[in-house]
């Protein structure tokens, strides 16, 4: 169908019959509305201006006056989908639509990071050997202790550790630790500086702040870090 079809009335559209704007476009021309078209194709070149002249050919073809609307765009796949990347709710609305799976409770690193003031009061920088890792996917376990627990090293060492783990997809790491002792902060920590999410090379970092139903929301591709809080003893030791 021609961008030009799309303001007749469907019984109009028909070859040779006398055209007639539809309802949506007569309404935006009285009122001064704007006309925002979406597609799910991909338009390059001069291809958003060939659509906008259509579909002001076919206003005018149905005697109507395309000046009249405050506006014409096109929203092309890319577009779209560089309007839902600065709108990060939206953009989980669309990945909840499309895979069917809850997401209420994602966010964004920095929405996750500021929660509460997290990152307010300024971090103390401590060069204790606080940490340590264990496993085959390298977790990592703030302690209470200093050096006398075993491979324990300090924070800059495990936050260097763990953006490596990181370099390559489809890779985790769990932090351990009783309540309070700065796990979520050491997470944020890791992921706060711009230069350390590109060094990983991922688009995103969401956070769940609970599991939803009897196992966790995901919604995120292989170049995504999803990191998720609050999820309870009985998942831990899964």
């Amino acid at each position: 169908m021609r961008a030009s079809e799309e303001v007749w009335s469907k019984a109009t559209q028909k070859k040779g019959a006398q055209r007639k704007l539809n309802e949506a476009v007569t309404t935006l021309l009285a009122k001064k509305g704007s006309y925002i078209g979406f597609t799910g194709s991909s338009l390059v070149g001069s291809m958003p201006a060939k659509c906008i002249q259509s579909i002001k050919d076919g206003i005018v073809e149905a005697g109507g006056d395309p000046i009249l609307l405050a506006s014409i765009e096109i929203y092309d796949a890319n577009k779209i989908a560089a309007w839902a990347s600065q709108h990060p709710s939206v953009a989980v609305w669309l990945n909840q639509a499309a895979s069917g799976l809850p997401l209420a409770g994602f966010r964004t690193l920095a929405s996750w990071t500021n929660q509460g003031g997290r990152t307010e009061v300024r971090l103390v920088e401590d060069a204790s050997d606080r940490y340590y890792l264990t496993g085959p996917t390298s977790v990592a376990l703030p302690t209470g202790g200093g050096a006398s627990v075993k491979n324990a090293i300090a924070f800059e060492q495990a936050k260097e550790r763990v953006l490596q783990h990181f370099y390559a997809p489809g890779r985790s790491v769990r932090v351990i630790g009783p309540s309070g002792i700065g796990k979520s902060r050491f997470v944020a920590e890791v992921f706060k500086d711009i230069s350390n999410q590109e060094a990983c090379d991922r688009r995103i970092f969401s956070c769940l702040l609970r599991f939803q139903g009897s196992r966790p929301a995901a919604a995120v591709t292989s170049r995504d870090i999803a990191c998720a809080d609050w999820i309870g003893d009985d998942y831990h030791r899964r």
